[in-house]
Order: structure tokens, then sequence, then C-alpha cells
């Protein structure tokens, strides 16, 4: 045993191990709240031969936990949401552009009069837009209440936005 203490000594001592941080690593684990300070640990640990480079101070993450994955289950509704009505308004502007094929096919000369005017182009994506395409009626919705079963059906797009929205707002105050 006494050889084998040595040994790790002599080790532990080398210029190879002493260069690892967790050679030169403490960790103490009951803190004082008196002492829960970066400042207050490096007072206290001033006697330390060489100094201290850095203090890392645990602190009790629970709470930020349970927001944060609150916070990602309501990134992923939205999400789903969104993909909901993307798929959607897609379906329906499918649909348009095939009734105005079907309808310059039937006139054709109607369509070479006003065939500057009537040209089925894809306008910019605004919120308006998807709205004509997917309304309100059509958007994807869920319970909003206890366990998403009971309670009063909400516009999961909307109610995700506002949700997210309110819970940014809490973290920042």
């Amino acid at each position: 045993m006494l050889q084998f203490v040595h040994l790790r000594h002599q080790f532990l001592m080398s210029k190879s191990h002493s260069r690892l941080a967790q050679a030169r690593t403490v960790l103490i684990s009951p803190v004082p709240d008196e002492l829960a300070s970066e400042k207050a640990l490096r007072t206290f640990a001033s006697f330390v031969p060489g100094g201290i480079d850095r203090v890392w101070l645990y602190r009790d993450t629970k709470a930020l936990n349970k927001d944060f994955e609150e916070r990602q289950e309501l990134c992923a509704q939205l999400e789903g949401a969104i993909s909901s009505i993307l798929k959607t308004a897609t379906i329906a502007w499918k649909k348009k552009s095939k009734h105005f094929k079907k309808m310059r096919k039937r006139n054709p000369l109607d369509a070479e009069r006003n065939a500057a005017g009537t040209t089925l182009q894809i306008p910019p994506i605004t919120s308006e837009f998807i709205d004509e395409l997917v309304p309100p009626a059509h958007r994807p919705t869920h319970r909003a209440g206890i366990l998403d079963i009971i309670g009063h059906k909400v516009d999961s797009y909307e109610w995700c936005k506002v949700r997210l929205s309110s819970l940014e707002a809490e973290r920042v105050s």
C-alpha cells in the first residue's frame, strides 16, 4: 500500500498530470449562503497558493428546466400547426390554379384578351394570403385546458404564439 501511495503521489505531481484541468479543479459542494457569490468565494479562498483562476457556481435549475420543457413543447406544437396550415394552403393553391387552368382551356379567346391581367402567379406569401387560402375555420385547433382534453377549442397557431410570448415576458420579469 505504501508503494502504491508513493507511486500515486509521483503521478499527481508530474508535469504531464499537473497541466490537466482535473488536477487544478476543486469541487466544493456544501457552500453556505453567505459564500454563494464569486466575490465571497474568492475572498474566502485567498489563502490558496497560486490564487484562484475561475469560480463557477452551480444553481438549482429545476424551475428553468420546467420552463424550457414547456417552451419546447409549445414550439413543437406551433411547428405542427404551421406545417398543417402550409399543407392546407398548398392544397388550396393547387385547386385554385387547376380551376384557373380549366377556365383558360374553356375560353381561350378570353384568356388571350386578358392575358396580362389573368395570369396566375404566386403572390408574395403574407399572412393575408395564407388567411385567404386557409380561413380560420380550417386551421388546426386543440383544447386549451387540463391535459388538452377539457376546455374550449382554440386556434393552435395563434394560441401557441401568444403563449410563447407570455412565457418570454414571464422569463424577462
